[in-house]
């Protein structure tokens, strides 16, 4: 989420606020650091990154900027620590990306941060869970995610990811708890994900997949030819659309081969 930076420091977007001065050189070298990121998704970026943010959140006059600017802010270094703890595993940096996220929600329980922060903290404590087992986990993993989901508008761009990661923790929750209703509404929600997606989304034939992986799962409990079908033809859709060279096309067409 990088936000368009005017000549006067404000930042346009859902969450309006002005970059205080004494921070604006810290906040563009964060933002020339995330471009980096984006572009070569490696690590001296996310470091030139971490440690920009770190600068602007230790500063002393961070504690008197607006609450939207320190919301924007920490929900930007959970980011950056996450990704991080993806890239290296560290559950140190797990645990810190999930502070920042909880910090920005105090700031802004409401609007399209908080809606941001909701989604990425059950994301997290679903990957915590997967480390440590902790059902509780899992279930505020889930609650966060219905949160997110449930308020956003949908036609919001932000609605298919949110409710491909809700289905995939609704999933999990199933494989832990056992409960039919878990693996149903998992499957609704990735349906609406599949559904809502723009045909050339990168992101579309993962979703597929997902939505492949649950339907073959209800077919094991349910023994209905068609749920199989149903698995089959998501699986089908997603190998079609996955570029050849995309480091996730192994797991589409593994997903086609368990289903066939």
């Amino acid at each position: 989420m990088l936000p368009n930076s005017t000549g006067s420091g404000s930042i346009s977007g859902p969450d309006l606020f002005s970059v205080p001065p004494e921070l604006r050189e810290d906040f563009r070298q964060w933002q020339q650091a995330s471009r980096h990121s984006l572009e070569n998704a490696g690590q001296p970026g996310l470091h030139m990154e971490t440690e920009s943010l770190r600068r602007i959140r230790t500063h002393p006059c961070f504690a008197r900027a607006s609450s939207a600017f320190r919301a924007f802010i920490f929900n930007e270094s959970g980011g950056v620590l996450h990704s991080r703890y993806i890239q290296s595993g560290d559950m140190e940096n797990l645990e810190a990306a999930m502070q920042c996220w909880e910090e920005a929600l105090k700031l802004t329980p409401s609007g399209h941060i908080a809606l941001c922060c909701r989604n990425n903290l059950g994301t997290g404590l679903r990957a915590r869970y997967s480390r440590n087992g902790d059902p509780e986990d899992l279930r505020r993993a889930v609650r966060y995610l219905e949160e997110a989901v449930e308020q956003t508008p949908e036609d919001s761009p932000d609605m298919p990811t949110r409710l491909n990661n809700m289905g995939n923790a609704l999933h999990t929750r199933w494989e832990c708890e056992g409960d039919p209703g878990d693996l149903r509404a998992g499957i609704a929600a990735l349906e609406r994900a599949v559904f809502l997606s723009h045909i050339r989304s990168p992101d579309l034939p993962v979703r597929l997949n997902n939505l492949a992986r649950l339907l073959l799962q209800l077919y094991n409990t349910s023994g209905q030819i068609d749920d199989l079908d149903r698995a089959i033809e998501a699986s089908e859709q997603a190998v079609r659309l996955i570029p050849v060279r995309s480091p996730d096309r192994p797991l589409c067409l593994g997903g086609l081969g368990i289903g066939l």
